[in-house]
Parts: structure tokens; C-alpha cells; sequence
């Protein structure tokens, strides 16, 4: 079955356009989805902080250990993910969700970047 939703994964992630210049944050939500799907990071805050460490966008805010991630996208935060994506109160030390649960994370990372598509940078 993982191998199934890798496949899917990587079907969805060819479907992501994002633009070679971002002008909204949404654009660099979509990138950093675009990274998760593709399998180059388990998490969404390391595919986050790799599409602004790509995109030169505020990434020495953000910190390599991206505890600052809120202050650059309020919205990405846990308590969002618990109240409305399911997260499960047991994940909160490092994932929020458990690994192989990917479609959650698409479902967060979907209504981020609706969120984000109208905010400049």
C-alpha cells in the first residue's frame, strides 16, 4: 500500500503549478507542497522552509529549526491543524500528524495556500 500512496503523491505533486517568481505567499505554499509530494521531506515545515530558503523569503526569520514559522504564516500553526485538520494531541512534539498520514497534510496545506493566494509578499 505505501507504495500506492507514493505513486499518488508523486502524481499530485506533478500536477502543482507555481511560478518561477512568487508574488503571494500562497506561491510559496504551493511550492512547498509541491516539495512534500515529491518526497524530498517528511514534514511540512521542513518543505516550508525549503521553498523560502529557494525563494530567498524571509528564511532567517524562519530559523533552520523553524520554530518561527508562525510569525511568517500565522495560519500554519497546531492548533489549527487539531481544531480543524484532526491532528492527534500525541504528535505535537515533532510531527504533527503520524508520517504515513499524507493526506491530511495535503488537506492543511490546500486550504493554507487558499488562505495565502491574496497575500503579497
Amino acid at each position: 500500500m505505501r507504495d500506492v500512496d507514493k505513486l499518488i503523491r508523486r502524481v499530485l505533486a506533478l500536477t502543482i503549478r507555481y511560478p518561477k517568481r512568487p508574488k503571494t505567499k500562497g506561491d510559496i505554499l504551493r511550492y512547498a507542497l509541491y516539495i512534500y509530494l515529491k518526497g524530498d521531506c517528511r514534514g511540512l515545515c521542513d518543505a516550508i522552509y525549503k521553498a523560502t530558503v529557494r525563494f530567498q523569503y524571509k528564511r532567517d526569520v524562519i530559523g533552520i529549526y523553524h520554530k518561527n514559522l508562525p510569525l511568517v504564516f500565522p495560519l500554519f500553526c497546531y492548533k489549527i491543524a487539531v481544531e480543524d485538520f484532526n491532528a492527534p494531541l500525541r504528535w505535537k512534539i515533532s510531527y504533527w500528524w503520524p508520517i504515513t498520514d499524507w493526506k491530511s497534510r495535503y488537506r492543511f496545506m490546500r486550504w493554507l495556500i487558499k488562505k495565502y493566494d491574496k497575500v503579497e509578499l
